[in-house]
């Protein structure tokens, strides 16, 4: 915790990872291991460079839940564990999303839809049980001209919806579509 609140990150995840040598079901050292990863990574000027910071931290995540829910009772850290995922998710899905809705901010970010772009996929490394980062990632991948990720990125977006809506299914359609995709459009 020392290192996270000073941000001497290099020391907090020596700290971690000396834990989990001698106790690899440690979860809240998997938890905080996860936590100083994306902390971390959120450090790193470059969006384009924190993706395997992200991957990482959810893998750190991910086994600290999974040894929190072998647990007799859950402890304090898990509820911790989803606003931590949830945070560093809101971190870089806002950022890309702001580039994009935020006329000055799109205007002095060189490369803006590349930029947003690896916010989404950082955001989506995190946590990627989220539909709506797909959503914006696809929409932000056809602003590229690179169709067939915004189809196959709305694939997995509707893949993740509860009951997707109407517009999601037109929209995957008119992607269909644009890629003369007629019998996959007629399908959906």
């Amino acid at each position: 915790q020392l290192g996270l609140l000073t941000g001497d990150y290099d020391m907090a995840l020596e700290t971690v990872e000396n834990v989990l040598e001698t106790e690899p079901d440690n979860h809240v050292a998997h938890y905080y291991k996860g936590v100083v990863l994306g902390s971390r990574a959120e450090t790193i000027e470059n969006p384009g460079e924190r993706q395997p910071y992200y991957q990482r931290a959810r893998e750190s995540f991910d086994t600290a839940k999974s040894l929190m829910t072998e647990l007799e009772e859950l402890p304090a850290e898990y509820e911790e564990l989803e606003n931590t995922v949830i945070s560093f998710w809101a971190d870089e899905y806002n950022a890309g999303v702001n580039i994009q809705n935020d006329d000055s901010l799109f205007n002095a970010t060189e490369n803006p839809y590349e930029v947003s772009l690896a916010h989404f996929k950082n955001a989506a490394t995190i946590n990627p049980d989220r539909s709506m980062t797909y959503q914006v990632m696809s929409s932000t991948y056809f602003q590229l001209d690179d169709v067939e990720n915004a189809i196959t990125t709305y694939e997995t977006a509707i893949d993740l919806l509860e009951q997707p809506a109407a517009d999601d299914y037109e929209y995957l359609i008119s992607l269909y579509l644009y890629e003369n995709r007629y019998d996959d459009a007629i399908r959906l």
